[in-house]
């Protein structure tokens, strides 16, 4: 038995060195993110009760970071074929598995031990510091360990991917409607979530130790089923298999599109909940966490705005994914059957967006619904909805944008990142700017609801803005030459 054990984990050394290898900058730029974060908030937070949100909200970006860094490492590299080629070597059966696993880990403890710093230069106390990173440690663990769970019954690395960020989301909603009948710790629907255990050990008012027992409990119950599922399929399938038959036929362009962007689209709504659900319980309680002093509708105003910026983000990176396949010569294969340019482009730019608008009101919603509850205020939630709808104007902008980028000047896609980043600045500093520095943001022509006067003209007129950008760039589309893949000599 023994001899069997060392062998299932033979190569683990080498896989485990080659994923920490592979995957260092990501764990450095992780770690540093998240410490650098947890540093800002906590040194503008300073209540009992924001004490606890922070918590969660800093579990939120850990175990986002766990999902993203166990999923390619697991089923990632069975999908990609790199698994099959270790296999050739001496590997046991559980050393992928293992191996994946440890960059995640080396990650998480570097990320805890980095809060520890961080949270302790903002003032919050080397007992308090150490508590609010052990409970996220723990977290992470135990959203590390699901990951790789469903990554062995699901055959697609975008599909494990979704499920486990719909599972944070999900921890994000019962942390979020799970509170006491007396408003005081922790309900029974609330302990289901793993953020709540992070939250009670980290509170300044009653910190308790216990629970992050039970997400050791959880993370060892996970790890066990997870080996037995390893030895229960084959490679490059999940143990679960599919059923009923071949892929299912497309009747346009829409269906393929959809299909395409189905697990992605799930990965960043789910993602964006859970960061917005713990966000908006911070800012119900504290909402100087923004370091701008300001009060509750102004910070709300400001969160929103950069949640239409997280939007535009994937609206870029949507982009970017159609140049590309124009590049690899997809996109001529696609048109080679009857099916117009104009089309192609119109459900290629209307699936993006509203891919964005729909993680704009996902955002939107999880942080009203947190907000209005952490200040038990259902008018609160109704103004930030509206405030919600108030940016997607300035959002069609840079669709639009991008449009006219991949239609005119596909190449030129790239370079809205910058442009992000300067909308991002003018955001986040803007008072402290120039007048004229904010003329080229459309959100700075927004007035920021919900602490300022609604005003028609400028959402009217940014709208238009975007819809004409996206008519010039289905026209240069219609009239370009689409992108060949070279050919190598």
């Amino acid at each position: 038995m023994a001899g069997s054990a060392v062998t299932g984990f033979a190569g683990t050394t080498v896989l485990a060195g080659l994923g920490l290898r592979t995957d260092r900058a990501r764990i450095a730029a992780w770690s540093i993110a998240i410490a650098v974060a947890g540093f800002l908030l906590a040194s503008q937070t300073s209540t009992a009760n924001a004490s606890t949100e922070l918590a969660a909200v800093l579990s939120v970006l850990v175990a986002v970071m766990a999902v993203h860094l166990v999923t390619p490492h697991l089923r990632g590299a069975e999908q990609s074929g790199r698994l099959e080629l270790a296999n050739t070597g001496i590997v046991g059966r559980w050393a992928p598995l293992t191996g994946g696993l440890s960059a995640a880990v080396t990650a998480i403890v570097c990320t805890s031990a980095l809060l520890v710093v961080a949270l302790e230069s903002a003032g919050s106390g080397f007992a308090g510091s150490a508590r609010l990173a052990a409970g996220t440690l723990v977290v992470g663990l135990v959203f590390a360990s699901l990951a790789a769970l469903v990554c062995q019954y699901v055959d697609d690395a975008a599909a494990a991917n979704g499920l486990s960020l719909v599972a944070i989301a999900a921890a994000g909603l019962l942390r979020t409607v799970g509170p006491a009948p007396d408003g005081a710790g922790v309900g029974l629907l609330g302990w289901l979530s793993p953020f709540a255990w992070s939250s009670e050990v980290g509170s300044v008012e009653s910190p308790q130790w216990w629970p992050l027992f039970i997400g050791v409990i959880v993370v060892v119950a996970l790890l066990a089923v997870t080996y037995w599922a390893v030895g229960r399929r084959d490679l490059g399938v999940g143990a679960r298999r599919r059923t009923g038959g071949g892929e299912p036929r497309h009747t346009g362009p829409l269906p393929l599109v959809l299909r395409e962007r189905q697990w992605s689209l799930i990965s960043w709504n789910s993602g964006v909940l859970g960061v917005c659900l713990a966000t908006g319980a911070l800012v119900g309680q504290a909402p100087e966490f923004t370091g701008t002093g300001a009060d509750f509708e102004t910070s709300s105003g400001l969160f929103l705005v950069l949640v239409a910026l997280l939007s535009a983000g994937y609206t870029v990176i949507a982009v970017q994914r159609i140049v590309l396949d124009e590049e690899s010569g997809a996109t001529d294969a696609i048109l080679s059957v009857p099916l117009s340019r104009s089309g192609w482009f119109r459900t290629q730019i209307m699936v993006t967006a509203g891919a964005a608008t729909c993680l704009t009101l996902i955002g939107g919603i999880g942080f009203a619904i947190a907000a209005a509850s952490a200040r038990s205020d259902a008018g609160a939630a109704w103004n930030l909805l509206v405030a919600t709808l108030h940016v997607l104007p300035a959002l069609a902008v840079i669709i639009g944008m991008a449009a006219w980028c991949y239609g005119h000047a596909p190449r030129a896609v790239n370079g809205l990142w910058v442009y992000l980043a300067y909308i991002s600045v003018i955001a986040m500093f803007g008072d402290d700017l120039p007048v004229w520095a904010a003329i080229l943001s459309p959100f700075a022509q927004l007035p920021l609801l919900p602490a300022e006067p609604f005003a028609v003209g400028p959402p009217i007129a940014l709208a238009a803005i975007g819809a004409v950008l996206t008519i010039l760039g289905a026209e240069g589309f219609r009239r370009r030459d689409i992108a060949y893949p070279s050919v190598p000599a």
